[in-house]
């Protein structure tokens, strides 16, 4: 996730409401997609017993959890039980269908987190390794 550069606070004056309140926003973008607003708590310009801010209960990253249909790409190996990839029958080596324990928790944080995974088969045959150690 970027943090943005160069753009106007969500907050502003004109928001104040008849009771001396604030909307506290939050804003947060996933690469160049669109910017997601949403309130999470109140200021108030009265203090109370429990401070001037009353803030939403619940993580930053749950609340971020939304990756806005980002598309990622993962890259595995054919690893039984793991995952078992089916490739297309065009010669691309596109991914037609993937299953096993690891694809299906994939595929599950795809529904949960709003994005789409690109599975590709590893170019080395490998989960991942050093290249050359210097």
């Amino acid at each position: 996730m970027y943090i943005f550069q160069n753009v106007q606070s969500p907050i502003s004056q004109s928001r104040f409401s008849a009771n001396d309140t604030m909307d506290l926003l939050e804003a947060y973008a996933v690469k160049n997609g669109p910017r997601k607003t949403s309130k999470i708590g109140v200021w108030s310009q009265n203090v109370t017993a429990t401070g001037a801010f009353n803030v939403k209960e619940g993580s930053m990253w749950v609340r971020r959890s939304d990756l806005m249909g980002l598309t990622l790409v993962a890259t595995t190996v054919q690893y039984p039980v793991m995952a078992i990839l089916t490739e297309a029958k065009d010669g691309t080596g596109r991914i037609t269908h993937s299953t096993g324990y690891l694809m299906e928790l994939l595929h599950q944080l795809e529904k949960r987190m709003n994005f789409t995974a690109e599975v590709k088969i590893s170019i080395d045959g490998k989960f991942g390794g050093v290249d050359k150690v210097i």
